[in-house]
């Protein structure tokens, strides 16, 4: 599919400043690129049946029984900001912290050792007090096929900016989003606050 966006500059405003906006522009239009391609994937996930999950002895065997041995070995924990924040502060009967550091990446934390990936809250919402635990191997869950991540064009003669006086910038993407094995992945909801 086809996305595709413009922006138009004013010329003076290309000529007058003197902190590289073209530059600042390409790292603004890849960061929407990049949230663009995680949307699409979080909605595709989104496809999958919702599984409740109760507390982490779920996730356990989400991990152990839910999901293929090799699916299992590979898979990633993806959720939000509170789906994070409730794993991280989830204990042992030591009082321990369940999660562990991840050595090689300082600042990471692990589960059973799989790394835990964390969406922002306003891209992978929280509903209804139950936050998102998508736990599988995501690479084989979802194939993107794409032309190439974004392709950047401008123009002062084409379109309307020679008549207005601009630089037009085109962006365009070309990808798509298909579910390659569904049972690869688990969507599963833990409620933040349990009723006791």
């Amino acid at each position: 599919k086809k996305r595709a966006g413009y922006l138009p500059i004013t010329n003076e405003l290309l000529k007058d400043n003197d902190a590289n906006l073209l530059n600042y522009i390409r790292t603004w239009i890849a960061r929407k690129a990049a949230y663009t391609r995680n949307y699409h994937i979080i909605n595709t996930l989104k496809q999958l049946t919702p599984k409740a999950l109760a507390d982490v002895k779920d996730i356990n065997t989400v991990l152990n029984v839910d999901l293929d041995p090799a699916i299992s070995l590979s898979s990633v924990i993806l959720t939000n900001q509170d789906g994070f924040n409730w794993l991280d502060n989830q204990v042992d009967g030591m009082g321990r912290p369940i999660l562990q550091e991840d050595i090689t990446q300082p600042g990471r934390k692990l589960f059973k050792g799989r790394q835990i990936a964390v969406a922002p809250n306003r891209l992978l919402t929280t509903v209804d007090d139950k936050a998102p635990f998508i736990i599988g191997n995501l690479k084989q869950f979802l194939v993107i096929f794409n032309r190439e991540f974004f392709e950047l064009a401008s123009t002062r003669e084409g379109g309307d900016a020679w008549r207005r006086d601009t630089t037009e910038l085109r962006t365009i993407m070309r990808d798509d989003y298909k579910t390659w094995d569904g049972a690869a992945a688990v969507y599963g909801e833990i409620e933040l606050t349990p009723t006791p």
